[in-house]
C-alpha cells in the first residue's frame, strides 16, 4: 500500500513538472528566442536542407 501511494505521488509530480515546462517555455521563448544553427539555413548541392 505504501509503495502504491509513493508511486502515485512520484507519477503526479513528474506529470506536473512535465506539464509545467510547457507553460514556462511558452513565456521564456517570448523573451529568449530558440537557438538556430546558422548552418541549418545553408543550401546544399541538391537544394535540400
Amino acid at each position: 500500500m505504501k509503495q502504491t501511494v509513493l508511486a502515485s505521488f512520484y507519477l503526479s509530480l513528474a506529470a506536473g513538472i512535465w506539464g509545467g515546462m510547457y507553460v514556462v517555455s511558452k513565456y521564456v521563448l517570448d523573451y529568449i528566442p530558440p537557438f538556430t544553427d546558422p548552418r541549418a539555413r545553408k543550401p546544399t548541392p541538391l537544394g535540400v536542407g
